[in-house]
Order: C-alpha cells, then sequence, then structure tokens
C-alpha cells in the first residue's frame, strides 16, 4: 500500500466515517465498520458499498478495507481501529 496524497486525505477527512487520516492509513469509525460489514455479509460488494457510504473507492483503501473484513470475520463484532 502507498502513501495517501495531501488531496486524498482532504478528501477522507471531510467523511464522517473517517476519524483520522494518516499518510497511510485511514481510521473509520465503528459506525462505518458495522455498517460495511452487515452490507458484505448481505452480498454486497465491498467496493459498491464504500461508494454508497460517500468514499471514493479510487483511492487506494483496498487493502486496508479487506484486511479488516478479514479481521472481523475472527470477532463477534466489527473492528476497532
Amino acid at each position: 500500500m502507498g502513501y495517501f496524497t495531501d488531496e486524498q486525505m482532504n478528501q477522507l477527512e471531510e467523511s464522517p466515517y473517517v476519524l483520522k487520516v494518516h499518510r497511510k492509513v485511514v481510521c473509520f469509525s465503528a459506525h462505518f465498520k458495522e455498517v460495511l460489514w452487515n452490507e458484505v455479509q448481505s452480498g454486497k460488494d465491498p467496493r459498491q458499498a464504500i461508494t454508497e457510504l460517500g468514499i471514493d473507492p479510487d483511492i487506494n483503501l483496498e487493502p486496508q478495507v479487506t484486511q479488516l473484513l478479514y479481521d472481523s470475520r475472527s470477532e463477534s463484532h466489527p473492528l476497532k481501529c
């Protein structure tokens, strides 16, 4: 995973689902994680779910979202940041 540009960081920070943005990592709110997990569990593609939550899927979040979903499988509740 690469670094986020200043523009991408600013865009991510505008989302109500983002708590904090670092150059390489985004901390999502618990609500985002729960909604994303529920959407994926209902059969929705993660990229589509992210788009519907108002986050640009062209920002390279795939590795982080994939890890978030993978880790959530081993817990009874979605991940903490």
